[in-house]
């Protein structure tokens, strides 16, 4: 008789061993990881055409657009942009380490928009780039807090939301970031949970003790009481 594959076996040895040595990462390791996959614009998910979407080159295509309709943004937030596209432009050059950086830095929004014309087939967009700003945003929150902020999680709700309305299928990026932030929010809540039981034994080893000196001062004024009469 044939022998039984042993590669379930092995996925989930290899899932739990994963489980553990993730676990094992300092939080600000856990925090920082999204992040490093943002900045490199590792892709969301991808349109039919073959275009990759990340959520910088969706804050980047709406920072375009409206420079092309004459309405300029926030030079602060055009230069936050461009200065979050950096790493990701950069990893895209034929040589990435003798690369001029400050050329690369003001065509950030050109070089990160260069292969996105078919972006505007997207059933409402706005949900997209809406997830996108949150997702960014509330990363950078996220590693400022040490906690993962309320914001990225609404942003990957609305990055889903708007891949299911238009029948795209998520990257193991999308996944990963995703799984980084509930993991992490998972943990904040049992550590909530803890603080919270400690608190609560701590409270009732208060109260035993309070009535156990009660009692026992009850039980010496009855003693006193009884010899004195």
């Amino acid at each position: 008789p044939s022998q039984p594959s042993q590669q379930p076996n092995l996925i989930i040895s290899t899932m739990t061993w994963g489980g553990r040595l993730w676990r094992g990462l300092p939080t600000a390791a856990r925090l920082l990881a999204p992040l490093i996959v943002l900045l490199a614009q590792s892709p969301f998910t991808h349109l039919p055409s073959g275009t990759a979407i990340s959520p910088l080159q969706v804050m980047a295509k709406y920072l375009a657009s409206e420079a092309q309709k004459g309405r300029q943004g926030s030079k602060l937030l055009v230069d936050t942009c461009k200065s979050l596209l950096l790493p990701g432009n950069l990893l895209r050059t034929p040589d990435p380490f003798h690369a001029n950086a400050t050329e690369v830095w003001h065509a950030g929004l050109e070089l990160a928009t260069r292969k996105m014309d078919s972006y505007q087939s997207i059933a409402h967009p706005e949900m997209l780039m809406g997830g996108a700003w949150c997702i960014v945003f509330g990363c950078v929150l996220s590693l400022l807090l040490r906690r993962v902020h309320l914001l990225q999680l609404f942003g990957f709700s609305l990055f889903g939301g708007s891949m299911y309305m238009n029948s795209l299928s998520p990257t193991i990026q999308f996944g990963f970031c995703l799984m980084c932030a509930i993991q992490q929010m998972h943990k904040q809540a049992e550590k909530r949970r803890q603080l919270a039981d400690q608190a609560a034994a701590e409270e009732e080893i208060t109260g035993n003790k309070k009535d156990s000196d009660t009692a026992a001062s009850a039980s010496k004024k009855g003693k006193k009481k009884g010899k004195g009469e």
